[in-house]
């Protein structure tokens, strides 16, 4: 078999199946705008993810769509609603230009290319 072909073949199989596969998480720390703790329920994906207390820790899909963070209304909190929104990230236009659509798309479609702010400040407003 031929050398080249080999080491093509292996370097394909290599970008396809390193950009493909489970979805991929990040962690985002939230912190309160006011430096007071507050009582939230994290959305992603239309889902109730999480409810909790911040400042905290959640871990989320990364994806394309926005993760809506409501802060819950008690004797000291007003309700608000505020929303993280993620970016593509490099990897991203790197995948366009070096591999298939298909490797692409899927890359897409697990979060693999999208990625939000490792911190988000969450604006909470008090009574």
């Amino acid at each position: 078999m031929d050398r080249k072909f080999l080491v093509s073949a292996t370097l394909l199989l290599v970008v396809v199946f390193g950009f493909s596969g489970c979805p991929s998480t990040q962690q985002i720390t939230l912190v309160p705008s006011d430096g007071k703790s507050a009582n939230v329920e994290v959305e992603s994906e239309g889902q109730i993810k999480q409810q909790m207390t911040i400042p905290g820790n959640i871990t989320v899909f990364k994806s394309s769509k926005p993760v809506i963070i409501n802060v819950k209304e008690d004797e000291q909190t007003k309700t608000g609603s505020y929303s993280v929104e993620s970016e593509p990230t490099a990897l991203l236009f790197i995948a366009l230009v070096l591999t298939s659509p298909l490797t692409t798309t899927i890359g897409a479609a697990t979060g693999e290319f999208w990625e939000y702010d490792n911190q988000t400040l969450v604006p909470v407003t008090r009574k």
